[in-house]
């Protein structure tokens, strides 16, 4: 179950006395989850993105960051790749008033007699890969204007789509284009 603190002393360097929320325990001497609490009436914005950071980089044990304003809940992990801090994208977001039932299966992961930390991070890292992995291949396929060099992606995608020779070429025509835009690419 959930061991939750209210008002929990964070010792940020050079800060002394700032308090987070809620610290959830899980059972151990020290917080795994913190979480930030803003207003209903507030949007949640980058300001207290970098105060819940405040408080997860300073206070080690923390694994996971979420951020509310009881409406919106901003799940967060750290980030691996720096050693501190969190992501600064969460890996989940669920709307009291927008949902999805793949909504739910991930909040369900939540649910005190389930939760697993280790499960959770998990599935961020692979929501953060698979989001690095579409940009990446928008980034590679991505079509260049009429007149600019194509990436080695876009050359080996035009090898498959347009038959000509002339399909990895430096520039793109507006025939090409023309092609292209058939593709809806």
């Amino acid at each position: 179950g959930y061991d939750i603190t209210h008002e929990f002393l964070a010792d940020i360097e050079g800060s002394r006395g700032r308090k987070v929320d809620m610290a959830i325990t899980l059972g151990k001497k020290k917080p795994i989850i913190l979480v930030e609490c803003k207003s209903a009436t507030n949007q949640l914005t980058l300001k207290h993105l970098r105060q819940l950071n405040d408080y997860c980089t300073y206070t080690q044990s923390v694994k996971i960051g979420i951020l509310t304003n009881g409406l919106s809940f901003e799940f967060y992990t750290k980030d691996k790749s720096k050693n501190v801090g969190l992501h600064v994208k969460p890996f989940f977001v669920f709307n009291l008033q927008d949902y999805s039932g793949s909504d739910l299966e991930i909040l369900a992961l939540f649910h005190r007699r389930l939760i697993d930390v280790k499960i959770i991070e998990e599935t961020a890292d692979e929501i953060y890969f698979l989001d690095k992995f579409d940009d990446a291949l928008y980034t590679t396929l991505k079509m260049p204007k009429a007149g600019h060099k194509p990436t080695d992606g876009n050359k080996k995608l035009l090898e498959i789509i347009l038959p000509s020779e002339n399909a990895a070429s430096d520039s793109l025509s507006s025939d090409d284009n023309d092609v292209l835009s058939a593709w809806h690419i």
